[in-house]
C-alpha cells in the first residue's frame, strides 16, 4: 500500500496561515499588486487543503466516492498555482499600465478554465487518474501531458517575466534570485511527477511565497525610501531657492531704498534752496533739478509694479497701429536729453515697410527701448557712442518682424553676468557698476516684455569694449493705413478740443485739486469740484442734461467712494447717466484697480502722479472716440 506524504501539504498550509495572518496585520498600499499579493496566498491556503484532503483520503482508505471526489479537485487545481505566481509576477513589473496587465492575466486564465472543464470530467472518462475498488490510485495519460505541462508552461512564463523585469526590482539580483527560486519550485513538479506521492510542490511555492514576501516589503521599503530622497532633495531645493529669493530681495530692498532716498533728498533739498532763492533763473533750476528727481522716483515705483503684473500674468497687451515715423519722435524727445547730457554721440539707423503700419503695444514697445537705450547711455563713458538700428521686413503669416539692436562701446560685462542679467533685482557687483542708480528690474522687465510679445532678446557684452542688445519681434501690421492714422491721432491728440468743456472733478486731496484744475484750466476747461463721492451724485444730478462733458472720479474718498459715486451715478433715471464718460484718476494703478473702475461703469482710468498729455488724451477720446 502506498503512503500519500501528507506532512507536506499540511506544513506548507500552515506557513501559507502564518503568512496571511501576518500580512494581514501589515498596512500595505491598495495597488494591483499587493491585492494579487492576498489572492495568491488564498488560492495557496486552498490548493494545499484540497491536496492534504485527497492525500489523507487515500491515507484513510475512505469511500471510493470520497477519494475520487478530492482527487479529482486535485487534478482540476494542478496548474491553479502556476497561473496566479504568474499573475503576481506580472503585477510585479512596474512599466505596464494595471489595465494592459489585467487584459494579460484574463487571457492566461482562459487555457486554465478549459482545463479544469476538461479534468471535472475525469469520473466519467479517467483521463486523468483511476481508483480501482480497493482504493488503487493509478495516474491517466492527460495528467502528465496536459496537467503538469501547463503547470511547466505558466511557471516557464512567469521565470521569464521575472529575468527579463529584473531592472524593475531596486536590485537586479533581486529578481535573479527570485527565478532561481522559482525554478527549484517548478523542478518539484517533475520530482512529484516521477515519484507518485512525494507532494513536494506545495512546500515549494511556500518558500517561493516566504521570499517573494520579504522581496516586496524590501521593494516596499526601498520605494518609501527614494520618495523619502525625493522629497528631501526637493525640499533642499525649495529651501536654497527661498534663501537665494531672500536674498536678492533683502539686496533689492536695501538698494531700493537708496535708491529712493537719493531722489527724495533732491526734491527736499532743492525744494527748501527753491523756496530759498529770490534769483529767478536760480529757483527754475532747482524746480527743474526737482522735476528731474520726481521723474526718476515715478519711475523707480513704476518699475516696481511692472514687475508684479507681468509676475501675476495681469498685464496684458493693447495692440494699436504704430507709425515708424512717430516712434522716431518719441526716441528724438525722450533719448536726446540723455546722451547729450554725457556729451555722448547717438547714431541711427532705421529701414521702415512703407506700405505697411505696424500693429502692436506702443506704450510696452517703447519701455523697451527706452530701457536698452537708458542703460547703453547710463554704461557708457562720457563722450562715447551709442549706436541704435531698427530694421523692418514683412515675413510670412502676414507678419512683419522688427529687429532693433543697440549698442555701445560703454563698460561691457562678465560671462558670467551675462548669464543671470535677466533674473530680477540683479545688477553686476563692480565699482563702475555701482555707482549708477538703478533697482536691478529694467532688463528683467524687459525679457518678460518681449516675451509676452513673442519676441526674443540676445545680449553680446565684453567688458571694457561695450554691449550689444538684440531684439526681434514678429507683429500683425495693417496695409496703406498710415494717412488715416496720422489724422485720427492727430485728433486725439488736440488739445484744442478741451476748450470750454465742463468738467466735473471728484477729489479729496486739496493739493491734488489744485494741480488737476490747473492743469485742465490752462486748456480752457471749465471746472466743477467735488471733495467726496456724496458731493459728486448731487452736483451731477443737480446739472442740467447734458452740462458736464465728463467726471474725473478719484476712488479713495470720504463719505461715499468713487467706485459706489460711479454706479449710483450711472443708476439715475435721466438721459444723460448712462452716457456721461467718467475717468477714473487715482494712485490705485494695479491690473485689478482698472479692472474694478471698468466693473463700476467708468471709461477710462488715468493714474496719479497725473502725466498732464494722458490726462488730456484719455478725455478727449472718452468725449469723442
Amino acid at each position: 500500500m502506498t503512503y500519500w506524504h501528507v506532512e507536506t501539504d499540511i506544513i506548507a498550509l500552515m506557513l501559507f496561515t502564518v503568512m496571511l495572518i501576518r500580512n494581514r496585520n501589515e498596512k500595505r498600499d491598495r495597488t494591483l499588486q499587493h491585492k494579487l499579493f492576498y489572492l495568491v496566498l488564498i488560492l495557496s491556503i486552498v490548493s494545499a487543503a484540497i491536496d492534504s484532503a485527497s492525500a489523507l483520503a487515500l491515507n484513510l482508505h475512505s469511500s471510493l466516492i470520497c477519494c475520487d471526489i478530492a482527487l479529482n479537485l486535485f487534478m482540476m487545481t494542478i496548474p491553479m498555482l502556476s497561473l496566479v505566481w504568474y499573475c503576481y509576477s506580472l503585477a510585479l513589473m512596474g512599466k505596464q499600465d494595471d489595465s494592459r496587465k489585467i487584459r494579460l492575466m484574463k487571457t492566461a486564465s482562459v487555457p486554465f478554465l478549459i482545463y479544469m472543464i476538461i479534468a471535472a470530467s475525469n469520473p466519467f472518462n479517467r483521463w486523468f487518474f483511476s481508483l480501482s475498488e480497493n482504493l488503487i490510485y493509478t495516474r491517466g495519460p492527460l495528467y502528465y501531458y496536459l496537467g503538469i505541462s501547463m503547470m511547466l508552461v505558466y511557471s516557464v512564463m512567469t521565470i521569464v517575466i521575472l529575468i527579463r523585469g529584473r531592472h524593475e526590482f531596486s536590485s537586479p539580483s533581486d529578481g535573479i534570485l527570485l527565478a532561481v527560486i522559482f525554478v527549484l519550485a517548478a523542478s518539484s513538479i517533475c520530482v512529484e511527477a516521477l515519484i507518485p506521492g512525494l507532494l513536494l510542490v506545495r512546500v515549494s511555492y511556500a518558500v517561493l511565497y516566504v521570499f517573494c514576501s520579504m522581496t516586496v516589503e524590501n521593494e516596499h521599503k526601498e520605494k518609501l525610501y527614494r520618495q523619502l530622497d525625493r522629497q528631501n532633495a526637493s525640499l533642499k531645493e525649495a529651501v536654497l531657492e527661498a534663501q537665494e529669493a531672500s536674498t536678492a530681495k533683502n539686496e533689492f530692498l536695501s538698494r531700493m531704498s537708496h535708491d529712493i532716498r537719493t531722489p527724495m533728498n533732491g526734491i527736499i533739498g532743492m525744494t527748501r534752496i527753491a523756496l530759498q532763492q529770490e534769483d529767478p533763473a536760480k529757483k527754475d533750476e532747482a524746480l527743474n533739478k526737482i522735476d528731474m528727481s520726481s521723474k526718476f522716483l515715478l519711475g523707480l515705483v513704476n518699475d516696481i509694479l511692472d514687475m508684479q503684473k507681468v509676475d501675476s500674468g495681469s498685464m496684458t497687451l493693447h495692440e494699436e497701429p504704430y507709425l515708424m515715423s512717430d516712434f522716431e519722435d518719441y526716441i528724438d524727445s525722450i533719448i536726446k536729453p540723455l546722451y547729450e547730457a554725457k556729451h555722448q554721440t547717438f547714431h541711427v539707423e532705421t529701414h521702415a515697410v512703407d506700405s505697411v503700419v505696424p500693429v502692436m503695444d506702443e506704450l510696452r514697445f517703447n519701455q523697451i527701448m527706452f530701457n536698452l537705450l537708458s542703460n547703453a547711455v547710463k554704461y557708457t563713458h562720457d563722450g562715447g557712442d551709442i549706436y541704435f538700428s531698427v530694421f523692418n521686413e514683412l515675413v510670412p503669416d502676414h507678419k512683419e518682424r522688427i529687429t532693433a539692436v543697440v549698442r555701445d562701446n560703454g563698460m561691457g560685462m562678465s560671462k558670467e553676468f551675462q548669464a543671470v542679467i535677466f533674473n530680477q533685482y540683479t545688477r553686476e557687483d563692480r565699482k563702475q557698476s555701482s555707482e549708477i542708480q538703478g533697482t536691478g528690474l529694467g532688463l528683467s522687465i524687459v525679457k518678460k516684455l518681449v516675451d509676452l510679445m513673442g519676441g526674443t532678446i540676445t545680449v553680446d557684452s565684453e567688458l571694457n569694449k561695450g554691449t550689444a542688445f538684440t531684439v526681434v519681434l514678429d507683429v500683425n501690421y495693417i496695409e496703406s493705413a498710415q494717412t488715416a492714422w496720422k489724422e485720427k491721432k492727430a485728433k486725439r491728440m488736440d488739445c484744442n478740443a478741451l476748450k470750454n468743456m465742463h468738467i466735473l472733478l471728484c477729489e479729496d486731496n486739496e493739493l491734488n485739486v489744485e494741480i488737476a484744475k490747473a492743469l485742465l484750466e490752462d486748456q480752457g476747461v471749465i471746472t466743477d469740484t467735488a471733495f467726496n463721492g456724496q458731493e459728486a451724485v448731487e452736483l451731477f444730478q443737480a446739472s442740467a442734461h447734458g452740462y458736464y462733458s465728463a467726471i474725473l472720479m478719484d476712488i479713495r474718498m470720504p463719505v461715499m467712494d468713487g467706485y459706489t459715486a460711479a454706479m449710483t451715478i450711472r443708476s439715475l433715471g435721466r438721459p444723460d447717466a448712462p452716457k456721461i464718460p467718467i475717468i477714473a484718476m487715482t494712485a490705485d494703478v494695479l491690473a485689478d484697480d482698472v479692472q474694478k473702475s471698468a466693473d463700476a461703469g467708468m471709461n477710462g482710468h488715468i493714474a496719479k502722479p497725473v502725466d498732464p498729455d494722458k490726462m488730456y488724451s484719455a478725455i478727449i477720446e472718452a468725449v469723442m472716440p
